[in-house]
């Protein structure tokens, strides 16, 4: 089986869909990326990243991008429930056990939201419960934990590549208070700042990771790496959102790499042939 630039839906939402560059069951490795776009950018899609998935195609790389609906439209933890939705659509229709991921800007912190999916999600609806604010776009409960199922069966991740990322929200809006695209994406403060594991104050302490048999959150248990890509030529996001993943990956035990190079501007680094390079080096396949 082969497929080739097939745009395919996971959901009933036109945005709900997977667009799959390159995929072939003899192929070694697949890789998913996720867009980035505040949240809520329309020009950002998964056709971010045609030049990269062109280069790891001629190297024998399935490439899937996702589309995730946009705010503010819906409302944190909807984009996330998205992304997970279309893993497990991904996995079991192309019976693809093993994947990696890479994920620029915001599509970053959502791969950073999927070391503990389960807290941040459930966080996320108590966020909107506190504001008073009913999301229709959240699955109900029981399904929401059919999901986790088969996110947990059908799904394992090797490497996460994150991509010039938010991480810290709180740390962000301290740095650049304008950026208001933030506001468009989550109900309130309390809803940004619980969102990932850098500044959350109701998750768990990594170092309560193994006593915790609620949650999925064992890293000495995980198999996956990290690879942290920033641009030195970024003019939108500085090198400190970066330094804290790297710190945090640190403190939470997961094995992680970093660069720090001139890759271009915010919206240019993810084409930039470097990435595709490191990539590849990161997934063990020649250059």
């Amino acid at each position: 089986m082969s497929s080739s630039d097939e745009y395919i839906s996971y959901g009933d939402d036109p945005l709900q869909e997977i667009r799959v560059f390159n995929y072939h069951k003899d192929n070694l490795r697949t890789l998913i990326v996720v867009h980035g776009g505040g949240w809520r950018d329309p020009r950002n899609t998964y056709n971010d990243f045609d030049e990269l998935a062109l280069f790891l195609g001629s190297k024998k790389v399935n490439v899937i991008g996702i589309n995730y609906r946009l705010s503010p439209k819906v409302k944190h933890p909807v984009h996330l429930i998205d992304v997970l939705s279309a893993l497990v659509y991904i996995s079991k229709k192309y019976n693809v056990k093993e994947i990696s991921l890479a994920g620029h800007s915001v599509g970053a912190t959502l791969l950073l939201q999927l070391i503990d999916y389960k807290r941040i999600i459930e966080l996320g609806y108590e966020s909107l419960q506190l504001a008073g604010v009913t999301e229709s776009a959240l699955p109900d409960k029981k399904d929401l934990q059919k999901l986790y199922e088969e996110y947990e069966t059908n799904v394992k991740v090797q490497l996460l590549y994150f991509i010039d990322g938010i991480f810290n929200i709180v740390e962000l809006l301290k740095e650049y208070p304008s950026y208001d695209f933030v506001h468009d994406a989550f109900v309130s403060t309390n809803a940004y700042t619980e969102a990932t594991q850098l500044s959350w104050t109701k998750g768990d302490s990594v170092h309560d990771h193994d006593h915790d048999h609620d949650h999925d959150h064992d890293y000495n248990a995980k198999s996956y790496s990290a690879f942290v890509c920033h641009s030195s030529q970024d003019e939108l996001l500085s090198i400190n959102q970066t330094q804290l993943l790297i710190n945090y990956l640190h403190t939470a035990g997961i094995p992680h790499a970093f660069t720090f190079a001139p890759l271009g501007k915010h919206e240019e680094v993810y084409r930039h042939p470097n990435v595709g390079i490191s990539i590849l080096q990161q997934l063990d396949l020649d250059v």
